[in-house]
């Protein structure tokens, strides 16, 4: 049995109702922001072929080979845009160090540059092309095993770069003649004028495999079993959407270095290499 499909995805622009909202249209590094909807733009051309196979091999019902793969869209979502609620002109936020007490307003001058959060004008569609490949096989009565091949790779993916704060690889760097990058905690913002600086960007990418087997038996006469085990390898450029990451480990997800979307390429923080589980019915003796 071979089956395809087409899917299309449409997202219309997004806006305020009356235009109170602020961007940098032209990147973080635009000299003042531009007011008014649409806060962006999006991609049209979001179509999601996928197809599917189911054969039986041996034509005997005990052998069968399955697989299927696609493009799927993730739409841009609200977690992404929450930093674009601050924005200068229709609201103001700054980051003061060092605070006066008890007049705090007082650390807040007119050289204070205001903070902004940007995210990318014209964003491609986050999407995932996914694909598998099994193999299932019926062991005796009730019992039948399958191991299977699971893949898929992330393009367009979102996340925030923080491109202007007081971390010094925040700001404009230097290369050593050894090939390395130095960053002065003196030296300037890339964009003078603002503060902090945060832009969502649609342009990082993700690799999953993994080796999946599992042995199950149908419940009958009162007993019934499955297990399973997977090997996962899988690797990204960032593991959280908006400069945070769901992770084992709480950790955050904000890139190595502004600059190069690929310093934070490595294993994805959620990710366990190793998984397995064991779970059975047993119905015990007696009545009910």
């Amino acid at each position: 049995t071979l089956s395809a499909g087409l899917r299309y995805e449409a997202l219309t622009k997004m806006g305020e109702k009356y235009g109170q909202t602020a961007n940098l249209r032209g990147g973080a590094m635009d000299a003042k922001p531009t007011v008014g909807s649409p806060l962006f733009i999006p991609q049209k051309t979001n179509f999601a072929p996928r197809f599917g196979l189911n054969w039986d091999v041996t034509g005997d019902g005990k052998t069968s080979i399955r697989g299927g793969g696609g493009i799927f869209y993730n739409q841009v979502s609200t977690f992404s845009l929450q930093e674009t609620s601050n924005n200068t002109p229709i609201t103001t936020q700054v980051q003061v160090r060092n605070v006066p007490f008890p007049d705090v307003w007082s650390g807040v001058t007119a050289q204070t540059l205001p903070d902004f959060g940007a995210i990318e004008y014209r964003p491609k569609t986050a999407r995932i092309y996914s694909y598998h490949l099994s193999l299932q096989r019926e062991i005796g009565a009730r019992i039948s095993a399958t191991a299977s091949y699971v893949g898929s790779q992330g393009r367009n993916l979102p996340s925030g770069n923080i491109v202007a704060n007081n971390f010094a690889n925040r700001r404009i760097g230097v290369k050593t003649s050894d090939g390395r990058w130095y960053f002065d905690p003196a030296s300037p913002f890339p964009n003078p004028n603002f503060g902090r600086i945060g832009y969502n960007e649609w342009k990082y990418t993700s690799k999953y495999n993994s080796l999946q087997v599992s042995v199950t038996r149908r419940s009958a006469g009162g007993f019934g079993f499955g297990a399973n085990y997977a090997w996962t390898s899988c690797w990204d450029d960032t593991s959280g959407e908006n400069n945070r990451a769901l992770t084992n480990t709480g950790a955050g997800a904000v890139l190595q270095y502004s600059r190069d979307p690929k310093s934070g390429y490595g294993p994805c923080s959620f990710t366990s290499v190793h998984a397995g589980s064991f779970t059975t019915t047993w119905e015990l003796p007696g009545k009910d």
